[in-house]
């Protein structure tokens, strides 16, 4: 891998990390927004999470590109990274925005949160990661996230009754229902997979004409 090559890789990576960070504050210092609401309970949204989780993979990302260190092991951790926040972007875009108002979906930390850095993390793991070819055993792992929140979201709202209750059922999943909550739940699941699936697949079609060692 060319100096050049790294220190273009380090730049993208950086600006994510700054995204994200500039995100967070915007939360904690933002009037109004679905994010911006300026508590610690901002954290309970999977959009923050696998933000969060986005920005300290690039971070990571930096200084394994400066070492030349960067091991098959993290490329899986960046793949369900990329994934988590593609999943955001894809919720945001096919249902959050038209049932809830783009305009408030998409200002302020919203932004980058929901648009910005999942598209560039995105573009970062498809043409700038350093090439493993993954398997489909690898991509079964990109649901990882989406099923450890589910784990956490659903039994929240059953155990307080809180169905369509937005202190407890903040995405609403649950308004029409447990079944609804539950197949709400599961087609998420299969998007992470299929979101995870076609990360994996535009990443070794590229890589393997542009081969980076």
């Amino acid at each position: 891998m060319g100096t050049k090559f790294k220190i273009i890789r380090s730049i993208y990576n950086a600006i994510i990390v700054i995204l994200v960070v500039i995100a967070l504050i915007l939360i904690f210092n933002s009037a109004g927004g679905v994010l911006a609401n300026g508590s610690i309970e901002a954290f309970k949204y999977f959009t923050v999470e696998s933000n969060i989780f986005a920005g300290i993979v690039a971070l990571a990302s930096i200084f394994l590109i400066i070492f030349n260190k960067e091991p098959a092991w993290f490329v899986i951790i960046k793949l369900i990274s990329t994934t988590s926040v593609m999943v955001t972007f894809s919720v945001v875009v096919a249902y959050l925005a038209p049932t809830m108002g783009a305009f408030l979906l998409y200002q302020g930390p919203n932004l980058f949160m929901h648009v910005l850095v999942p598209l560039m993390a995105a573009v970062e793991f498809i043409f700038f990661t350093k090439y493993y070819p993954i398997k489909l055993t690898v991509k079964l792992l990109t649901m990882a996230p989406v099923f450890t929140y589910g784990l956490i979201y659903l039994p929240n709202v059953v155990i307080h009754d809180g169905y369509g209750n937005s202190k407890y059922d903040w995405y609403m999943l649950g308004s029409g229902g447990i079944g609804f909550g539950i197949l709400s739940f599961v087609i998420i699941l299969g998007l992470s997979f299929l979101i995870g699936f076609l990360l994996s697949l535009f990443y070794n079609l590229f890589n393997k004409k542009h081969q980076k060692n």
